[in-house]
């Protein structure tokens, strides 16, 4: 919504935006990947069976909160039933939502040992304030990682960065030119397997 605001505005919503957020956030994941690197390094059988970057992006973002759930949510730690699994809410979005819901019902009934997945439902960003925050989050992430590829060095924390606590609460997996060759051989060695099943590799 703040596009094409007066920088003061902006920033002060952002701020504003933040304030009302983060005392209800407990941890944050981004997954990332580069689309000319994923376009240039997955063979087209590969990027057929993945679907779009955006299955493989939300497929990471699952597997990494599976993984790191005791890092994630360090003081948050719930007996794993129907009445305390993880809700997913997401940006309403006809095409991607369709995608989500896929890769949510494969990482469910194939990853997710101790199901700590539960519903996954669909809001608008302009009514849920934590949707807009994420999508900060994801923002301050790429311009971040976008500034390393161009100098070497993370930038320093800015305003943005202090209000939303990204730095004590952010957990990114970027998939780097390296990762994601990697990613490609071992699905060319796996070929056979990968396609008899739907889930994207992602490692």
């Amino acid at each position: 919504p703040y596009r094409g605001w007066e920088p003061e505005k902006r920033e002060q919503f952002i701020l504003d935006l933040a304030a009302a957020t983060t005392p209800h956030v407990v941890g944050g994941v981004v997954a990332l990947v580069k689309l000319s690197d994923y376009n240039a390094i997955f063979p087209d059988w590969l990027k057929e069976h993945v679907e779009h970057p955006y299955c493989f992006c939300f497929q990471s973002l699952l597997e990494m909160i599976l993984e790191d759930w005791r890092v994630i949510f360090r003081n948050f730690h719930p007996v794993y039933s129907k009445s305390t699994q993880l809700a997913l809410v997401l940006d309403r979005n006809r095409q991607y939502g369709r995608m989500a819901m896929e890769v949510h019902g494969t990482m469910s009934g194939d990853r997710d040992k101790e199901h700590r997945f539960g519903s996954i439902t669909f809001a608008s960003r302009h009514s849920a304030l934590p949707i807009q925050a994420s999508d900060l989050l994801i923002y301050r992430m790429v311009k971040r990682i976008r500034a390393v590829e161009k100098t070497g060095t993370f930038p320093e924390v800015g305003s943005w960065d202090r209000a939303l606590g990204a730095n004590e609460i952010l957990h990114v997996k970027y998939h780097s030119p390296k990762s994601l060759q990697m990613i490609a051989d071992n699905a060319e060695r796996d070929k056979p397997r990968y396609q008899r099943v739907k889930a994207p590799p992602t490692s």
